[in-house]
């Protein structure tokens, strides 16, 4: 991958800029410090999704928009990056679709011809995200002289279990794809065995119930026999509360019929009570009248009156003989309903303490418990064969990785010699002495110390391992850009500062890639030729209008 180009752009302020780099070494060069070297350099990682720790102050990465164009052996693209979300989002070339983080991350490792896996917390095998792509090719400023080698750059690594182990072998080809896939099926099988060993744990108390036979146990009595006497005794309790129902029913026609009788018997009784009234007022009309056929005509109203008044008092008669029949007969009713009722309750209990049904409830009791148990003992045959097969298979493949990892042994132990010899040679260049921390190969720790001779021991480590992947992919034709910010901003001693540029730019200069280094010109006299090298310098200011509208039209 090489890197041609990238923009910045700020378009809230119409401004904008833009560098071009070359293949080989690029010195991004400025009169001071703090004119915005450390920006580019984190730009340009940005741009390619790196999750860079800090930015330096007032520039504001996220209200910019990225551009960077790569050329991937000939097939070029040009990949933005835009903040719409807290994430970023990538689009390739001209495309309006927009990918996520690890999208993008799936994309560039096709353009490399990389299928970079990590192992994840959860010990599952997950695509390897761009910062754990580019973190062996990127030393920053600010985070990359304290703390654990490497992982103190991003917090990106954290997602991971031993991520910079794993990135570092998988480069340096002692951690082949195929044995990515044999260690993410044992980790997969390990999570497949785990619920199967505590299912079969739960199991554990049914051995006790392994001596349950299949009862045709001989009880003294036929158990068919039971069930039909049992059957008997239920149908007899039904037939009654059957019967109780057809009482209730009974009683509840009856008590309508004397709801109606009554309401019946009131209206009569207002009847009689208003033929009385007006029965009593023609006898005093009759007293009143002052001709013969007026005391006629009252005559014969009070006839009609006297005969309606005997008439109601029949109908009273009758609805009172039959008011008090149907409250015999509802009491009748009742009392036959609570006889039934105690009756029921008397078979109930016939039915509850029978030695019989006592017996079925043993018998049905125990054959369901054999039952239940012949199940479990199942299921617990199926799971301990389930785990058997796991652990059988959980088995081979360590057996495989284990084969793998011997065939790997010898390259990782010829690279632990070279990458030993390095660290010791370097620091003999640097005339440190023994007392330097020297971590142990692919031991990604922190380096232990203190001030400028520190940060000398964290850069003898990051460039040994630098050197180590220099020459691996040279066998593989694959080719990252390597960035480097300020590597001596704390450093003070002039022969230091020279022993460290020696070391570094003898193995740049050897490296078939492409790299960026930022420092002051002032430095410049610290490099052999310099001038060899594509020199880009840092306007002041970094941004401008014009470059934006250039860009923009």
């Amino acid at each position: 991958m090489y890197i041609k180009n990238i923009q910045v752009l700020d378009h809230i302020r119409g401004e904008a800029a833009s560098f071009d780099f070359s293949y080989g070494v690029n010195l991004i060069t400025s009169l001071e410090n703090g004119q915005g070297k450390s920006s580019i350099i984190k730009s340009i990682m940005y741009a390619l999704g790196f999750d860079v720790k800090k930015f330096p102050n007032g520039w504001n990465y996220q209200s910019y928009e990225y551009r960077i164009t790569l050329d991937f052996n000939g097939s070029v693209h040009t990949v933005k990056r835009i903040n719409s979300t807290k994430r970023g989002y990538f689009f390739i070339d001209d495309t309006k679709d927009a990918l996520t983080t690890i999208e993008f991350s799936n994309w560039l490792q096709k353009q490399l011809g990389l299928s970079m896996k990590l192992p994840e917390k959860d010990g599952s095998l997950g695509i390897a995200n761009t910062t754990a792509l580019l973190v062996p090719f990127y030393l920053d400023q600010d985070s990359s002289w304290s703390g654990i080698l490497y992982k103190n750059t991003s917090n990106a690594l954290n997602m991971y279990d031993e991520a910079m182990t794993k990135i570092l072998e998988y480069y340096l080809g002692i951690s082949s794809k195929e044995l990515l896939n044999l260690e993410e099926r044992e980790e997969r099988t390990k999570r497949e065995l785990e619920p199967l060993k505590s299912r079969l744990k739960a199991f554990e108390g049914i051995d006790e119930l392994k001596s349950i036979q299949d009862y045709t146990i001989d009880f003294g009595f036929d158990p068919d026999d039971l069930v039909r006497e049992s059957n008997r005794l239920v149908k007899n309790v039904n037939a009654l509360l059957r019967k109780l129902r057809t009482y209730s029913q009974m009683r509840i026609a009856k008590l309508a019929e004397l709801n109606d009788a009554r309401e019946q018997l009131s209206a009569v009784n207002e009847l009689i009570k208003f033929n009385r009234a007006a029965l009593l007022g023609r006898k005093k009309e009759f007293e009143n009248a002052s001709n013969i056929e007026w005391q006629k005509n009252v005559i014969r109203q009070q006839f009609r009156l006297e005969d309606d008044f005997r008439n109601l008092g029949a109908i009273k008669q009758t609805l009172d003989i039959k008011i008090k029949q149907i409250t015999v007969d509802v009491a009748g009713i009742w009392k036959a309903k609570e006889a039934l009722v105690e009756e029921i309750e008397n078979r109930k209990s016939i039915l509850k303490n029978s030695q019989m049904l006592k017996n079925i409830d043993d018998y049905v009791n125990r054959k369901s418990r054999y039952e239940a148990t012949q199940i479990l003992l199942h299921k617990r045959n199926d799971t301990q064969n389930a785990v058997i097969v796991k652990e059988a298979e959980l088995k081979g493949l360590q057996l495989d990785i284990r084969r793998k990892r011997k065939g790997l042994n010898k390259r990782k132990l010829s690279l632990a010699s070279e990458y030993n010899g390095r660290i010791s040679e370097f620091l003999r260049q640097l005339n440190f002495n023994s007392n330097s921390t020297k971590l142990p190969f692919l031991k990604i720790q922190t380096v232990k110390g203190s001030g400028s001779s520190n940060s000398a021991d964290y850069f003898v480590h990051y460039i040994a391992y630098f050197a180590l992947l220099s020459e691996a992919f040279k066998n593989i034709s694959l080719s990252m850009p390597f960035l480097i910010d300020s590597f001596i901003k704390n450093e003070t001693s002039t022969n230091n500062i020279q022993g460290l540029f020696d070391i570094l730019f003898e193995e740049l200069t050897k490296y078939t890639g492409q790299s960026f280094v930022s420092l002051i010109q002032e430095n410049l006299k610290y490099i052999p030729n310099y001038d060899e090298f594509n020199m880009v310098q840092i306007p002041v200011p970094i941004m401008d209008k014009k470059t934006y509208q250039e860009l923009e039209q």
